[in-house]
């Protein structure tokens, strides 16, 4: 891993979120696994419908040769 992608790691946790830097090839498993588990019930269907609906899991032309993704979550307690 490279030292800026360390130090962002880092800066994440410093501000209280959780990350992961991926292979851009995890795209469309990021997107199975999403849609998967909310035609299994797993996720509630305003939460899925607020929240993740609008997730666009296409590689942008702008952004041909893009390898990696940088996944960010804010944990929270459920409410």
């Amino acid at each position: 891993m490279s030292r800026f992608a360390e130090e962002l790691l880092l800066d994440l946790v410093e501000r209280g979120y959780q990350g992961r830097i991926v292979s851009i090839q995890h795209l469309r498993d990021l997107q199975e696994e999403i849609e998967g588990r909310y035609k299994k019930g797993l996720l509630d269907e305003e939460f899925y419908q607020e929240r993740l609906v609008w997730f666009d899991f296409r590689v942008l032309d702008s952004l041909p040769q893009a390898m990696s993704l940088i996944v960010i979550a804010d944990p929270r307690p459920q409410s």
